[in-house]
């Protein structure tokens, strides 16, 4: 499975990480956890509805959320923030 991102998610990944650098590593260990074990209790998934409801989330941190599609094979990641920027 390949983790691909829009670049509506690149363009926000680049002002999280350029604000906090440390997130990088954070996010890179996430995505591999989410290839090899998606059902870790760590990445805290779940299944999103209403206007979202083709979505998934996972967590970062406490506040930092990743939103992404599953895509025949791949994931797609869309969105990356806050709980209240990215819901």
């Amino acid at each position: 499975m390949n983790i691909l991102s829009s670049s509506y998610f690149q363009k926000k990944y680049k002002k999280i990480v350029k604000k906090d650098p440390h997130l990088i590593e954070l996010i890179e260990k996430k995505f591999i956890l989410l290839q090899s074990a998606p059902t870790h209790p760590s990445l805290r998934l779940h299944k999103l509805t209403g206007k979202l409801t083709d979505s998934w989330s996972i967590s970062i941190r406490t506040n930092l959320r990743i939103i992404f599609q599953y895509v025949e094979n791949d994931i797609l990641l869309t969105n990356i923030g806050s709980h209240d920027e990215v819901y």
